[in-house]
């Protein structure tokens, strides 16, 4: 059960270490503890600690519960996590955890194999089911009418059911009748870490006991990841960056201006260029570089280009007029009216919100 303190809730469970297979005879020593592996839930994300007692206490109501949030926030780690602690209040039940590819995947070779009774009774008679990343199937009709199918079975034998995916569902292309489904149940949204979980984390023993840092040198650390927007992992990254640089240099401890000194390398390292912005664009919609530098007014080039507009504006400090430049001297009207397009649509088409989406966090994580 998740323990309360002044500020922060922990969740210190089993992660699976099983993931997308059928197995229904789930045991203890199957789900084995793994050490260092903690949930850190803080006042920004308090809910999920409530809802995670709710769940255990077979006391919530509203299912199935969709949870959602962009890459690195950590829903995965949270529905493990909940998960894993359900598998140990109730060993012999039947509970199954699979990504929605996997589904799909198993759900498809069932069908060609003509077993697909066995995969129904399977999921017909769970007893807790966690489905992570619905997003995933969100062009495939087959595979959404079977889960309908069994989210029908499975509510109305009041069977817990937990989903994940990157956006809120109504951003999803998924059948109406799926987001009706959806609806129904209870939609929560996993926010960034804020500083006082961020500290909580680095307070964690595992941190504590494998990174040698000042109190200073941690705030420091706090603070410039808070500012850079990065996840836990991201944060947890640069401090192994860190240690790695103080146990070469045999220092005793990481310090504050030593934090400022790599965070400042990293940037001027680091910074993003407007042709690289560019490039990878370019390689993600499979078209040639010079094709979208071009004149051509094609369809095509002309998101492709207002794409590439949006992520420089909110990427680099280039102006309007600089953009413009690169763009065979393009001038800031257009580019203003490509970014603003761009802006414009990412709360309405969910298609291009996760192309933008997946482009800022490549992009990021380039530099």
């Amino acid at each position: 059960m998740a323990q309360e303190t002044a500020q922060n809730s922990f969740c210190e469970m089993p992660v699976p270490t099983v993931r997308g297979n059928l197995r229904t005879d789930h045991s203890k020593k199957s789900h084995a503890h793994t050490p260092g592996r903690a949930f850190v839930v803080g006042e920004e994300n308090k809910i999920l600690s409530l809802l995670m007692c709710e769940i255990l206490e077979d006391t919530l109501e509203s299912y199935p519960v969709f949870i959602y949030a962009e890459a690195g926030l950590g829903k995965s780690h949270y529905v493990e996590c909940l998960y894993a602690h359900w598998l140990s209040k109730h060993p012999t039940k039947n509970a199954v955890l699979l990504t929605a590819h996997d589904f799909s995947r198993q759900l498809n070779e069932a069908f060609r194999t003509k077993t697909m009774r066995e995969f129904q009774r399977i999921f017909y008679h769970l007893d807790f089911l966690v489905l992570e990343d619905i997003h995933q199937i969100s062009s495939q009709s087959f595979t959404q009418q079977e889960f309908i199918y069994i989210l029908d079975k499975l509510r109305r034998r009041q069977v817990p059911v937990l989903i994940t995916s990157a956006q809120a569902f109504p951003q999803l292309s998924l059948d109406t009748k799926l987001i009706s489904r959806l609806a129904e149940g209870l939609s929560v949204r996993v926010h960034p870490p804020q500083e006082e979980t961020r500290r909580a984390i680095l307070e964690l023993p595992q941190y504590k006991k494998n990174y040698s840092l000042t109190e200073e040198a941690r705030e420091s650390l706090i603070q410039y990841t808070l500012q850079a927007q990065s996840t836990v992992y991201e944060m947890l990254s640069e401090l192994q960056k860190l240690e790695m640089t103080r146990r070469t240099e045999k220092r005793r401890k990481i310090t504050p201006q030593e934090v400022h000194a790599h965070f400042e390398l990293k940037q001027t390292e680091n910074a993003l260029t407007l042709p690289e912005i560019a490039r990878i664009t370019a390689k993600y919609y499979k078209v040639r570089l010079n094709e979208i530098r071009g004149k051509s007014r094609r369809a095509t080039f002309v998101i492709i280009r207002n794409v590439i507009y949006y992520l420089a504006r909110k990427l680099t400090p280039l102006t309007l007029t600089e953009i413009g430049e690169y763009f065979s001297g393009r001038d800031h009207a257009t580019i203003l009216h490509g970014f603003k397009y761009v802006e414009n649509q990412l709360p309405v088409n969910s298609e291009l919100h996760h192309t933008v989406e997946h482009l800022m966090k490549r992009l990021k994580s380039f530099r």
